[in-house]
């Protein structure tokens, strides 16, 4: 989101009296996204994030995104009262609302990630990786959409898989043979996360995404380079591949828990 947007965004909720909350699990790369294509040239990725956190009367941060932790988040709010409940409900469903039932080691992990999450160089590269794997699927073949973030590149999978009808979700069966074909893990941005929970009719989503997210700090320009060949493989043969059926689901999130079993159709 554009920086320009959120105080446009934060005006209009103040105007109608609606409190404005963040997600902010992406506030240091969207911070960057927002130095590199113009919307503050004279600032710096922290304090762009904190311009951001200015407009809001609060935010939810996921902080195993980009503060590099491995579990934990915070809820910063703005009105007292409403703190102070948030508060009464932290100690009584995970701990004191100065640790929330984490470990001391953890906390301190997520200070470090916290003060690094914004340093200009380490979101360069963050970025320069995303580029150079977007380029590396596009030589492949695959459809990337564009333009690139930090944190993921995502690939059409429905312009690749044409014979599969969005129903039969076509980015789950190429995420499913990505897996057995080269141990690459990657999720359906589709209709599968975005449909109705009908038995038959559901609409579809406007595409058929399948997500290749990057994990900060782990993989090299030789391990990118090995999942672009092992999609562009999958790729090759994409017109073997079949669909897939509901037979099971949760009533809500079904993308997140996981709906089982998923029918194969076809041979």
């Amino acid at each position: 989101m554009a920086l320009s947007h959120a105080r446009e965004i934060a005006d209009l909720c103040r105007s109608r009296g609606v409190p404005l909350f963040l997600d902010a699990a992406r506030y240091a790369e969207n911070a960057y996204l927002n130095l590199l294509r113009g919307e503050a040239p004279q600032s710096s990725p922290e304090e762009i994030a904190r311009e951001f956190f200015r407009t809001a009367d609060g935010a939810m941060c996921s902080l195993r995104k980009d503060t590099l932790g491995n579990m934990g988040g915070f809820l910063s709010i703005n009105d007292d009262t409403l703190a102070e409940r948030c508060q009464e409900f932290v100690v009584a469903t995970e701990g004191f609302a100065t640790y929330g039932g984490m470990a001391g080691r953890d906390l301190a992990s997520l200070t470090r990630g916290i003060i690094e999450a914004t340093e200009p160089r380490y979101l360069a590269h963050r970025y320069s990786a995303a580029e150079a794997f977007a380029r590396a699927l596009a030589d492949e073949g695959l459809p990337v959409m564009r333009p690139t973030a930090c944190h993921a590149v995502y690939s059409d999978a429905g312009a690749v898989m044409r014979h599969i009808p969005a129903r039969e979700f076509p980015a789950v069966a190429f995420a499913k043979e990505l897996f057995l074909a080269a141990g690459v893990r990657s999720a359906e941005m589709g209709s599968l996360e975005t449909g109705t929970y009908a038995s038959s009719g559901e609409p579809a989503a406007q595409r058929e995404l399948l997500r290749l997210a990057l994990p900060r700090r782990v993989y090299t320009q030789s391990h990118l380079a090995y999942v672009a060949e092992a999609v562009g493989r999958v790729a090759s043969h994409a017109e073997r591949l079949t669909g897939h059926e509901v037979l099971h689901q949760p009533r809500h999130l079904r993308h997140f828990t996981h709906p089982t079993p998923v029918g194969r159709f076809g041979k």
